[in-house]
């Protein structure tokens, strides 16, 4: 009777190990069949309503909870560490007093849980990522910082239509954003290993993907054509981008551009000689880069495709930096969908950026989205600054206006007015007697 006895209670145990949590709490095995979820527990709020869980690219999948509150925000937090789950990270007093996010994981599974409280929902995103060490704050980072050195910001001129930023830190290590066409390459090879230390590989401690446009992304596409003349040029610590799902991928073919990347950093290593990883950026999680910050303002997740008013260009995350206590606003090509989420989840006050690029190289200008900020320098990823409609009114709104038109701008922190440097025009040496691709 005894060993019927303990086998009935290793039954017991093992369904309710299949049932996926301890305590028997229900999980939303009970409404998809979608793997990720399968032994995540149900955030059970009254009066609230659930969606489906929707692809949002790369194996991670979102659950939407609308009509909740930060009150039910904390008390999923304390159910999931009630159901085995370990947290990593959160974002403390939130973005705004607003935007509250904590990073849990068990097994192999990383669970994110988003509230944003402005709006009254939360978003449960599941999946198998890797966790950047750079969402943990260390001492470290600023360990080995060069005396006398200053962050600056290089917006980069580009040969074709492209766009990048490149970050300076103190380490004399880098933060790159985007990286232009696959004209703009060896240009911006080169002038990393101007920019690094001397005798020294330029090391990048963050490549950030604002989205997988040609203008963006198609540095890879030459760097794959010729990887023995790129490979070991640069040493890369993590990429970090929110790829969105095949279906987005798919409407505008980027799917080639994104296998490219993949297959890219095989060939790309780490400090330790490891390959390096792509992050996923989820909307209020916060990086620590040597002492300034990497705040994700905005990403994907919290668009629907059918709300993707300007195409592809809506995947683009918004990152806001803060340097020397000021802010710096990059939003990649993001559309009228995504001005209008930032405005729905946050404040005025919080769009209040000392430094703003120009969305989509200063096309995409919204006049009711340029109302709600305040900004005092612009920037913009072209060759010229346009002073006519939308753009103007944020021109006139702003301190200081640059482009990349006269060459790469410079901005060293802290910023004070009107010191922008401006390195002469490229002489272009790598297409010398060619016509430059007219915008």
């Amino acid at each position: 009777k005894r060993y019927k006895l303990t086998a009935i209670v290793l039954v017991i145990l093992t369904l309710g190990l299949l049932g996926g949590c301890s305590s028997g709490a229900a999980t939303y095995s009970e409404q998809t069949d979608v793997e990720v979820f399968q032994n995540v527990p149900i955030m059970e709020v009254e009066g609230a309503t659930t969606s489906t869980a929707d692809d949002y690219g790369d194996g991670n999948y979102v659950i939407q909870v609308n009509k909740t509150t930060k009150s039910d925000y904390d008390t999923y937090l304390a159910l999931l560490e009630k159901e085995g789950f370990t947290k990593y990270v959160d974002n403390g007093e939130g973005f705004d007093g607003t935007v509250f996010t904590a990073t849990y994981t068990k097994d192999d599974l990383v669970v994110n849980i988003l509230q944003l409280d402005k709006i009254g929902k939360t978003y449960i995103c599941a999946g198998n990522e890797t966790l950047s060490e750079h969402l943990l704050y260390n001492d470290k980072y600023v360990a080995d910082n060069i005396e006398g050195a200053q962050t600056k910001i290089h917006m980069v001129e580009m040969y074709y239509f492209g766009s990048s930023f490149i970050i300076q830190l103190k380490n004399g290590h880098f933060i790159v954003n985007d990286g232009g066409t696959d004209y703009d390459a060896p240009y911006l090879f080169d002038y990393l290993e101007e920019l690094a230390p001397e005798g020294e590989k330029p090391v990048v401690e963050a490549w950030v993907i604002s989205h997988a446009h040609y203008d963006h992304i198609g540095w890879v596409r030459t760097f794959q054509k010729n990887y023995s003349g790129y490979e070991g040029r640069v040493i890369v610590e993590g990429f970090y981008y929110n790829e969105p799902s095949e279906e987005v991928i798919a409407e505008e073919g980027k799917i080639q551009d994104i296998a490219i990347l993949k297959d890219v950093i095989k060939h790309i290593k780490t400090t330790d000689g490891k390959t390096p990883e792509i992050y996923r950026l989820h909307t209020g999680q916060r990086y620590y880069f040597n002492d300034i910050i990497m705040d994700v303002s905005l990403s994907q997740e919290q668009l629907l495709f059918k709300d993707y008013e300007d195409g592809f260009n809506e995947s683009s995350t918004w990152l806001l930096y803060t340097i020397e206590g000021e802010t710096v606003m990059i939003g990649g090509d993001s559309g009228p969908a995504g001005m209008k989420a930032m405005m729905n989840i946050y404040s005025e006050d919080y769009c209040t950026f000392d430094f703003y690029s120009a969305l989509h190289h200063g096309y995409n200008i919204r006049a009711d989205f340029t109302k709600y900020c305040t900004i005092d320098v612009v920037m913009y990823t072209e060759r010229k600054v346009v002073s006519s409609g939308s753009k103007g009114k944020m021109n006139e709104k702003a301190k200081e206006t640059y482009s990349y038109g006269e060459g790469t701008m410079i901005f060293t922190y802290p910023y004070a007015e009107n010191s922008a440097e401006c390195i002469g025009n490229n002489q272009w040496l790598y297409h010398a007697g060619q016509p430059r691709p007219q915008l």
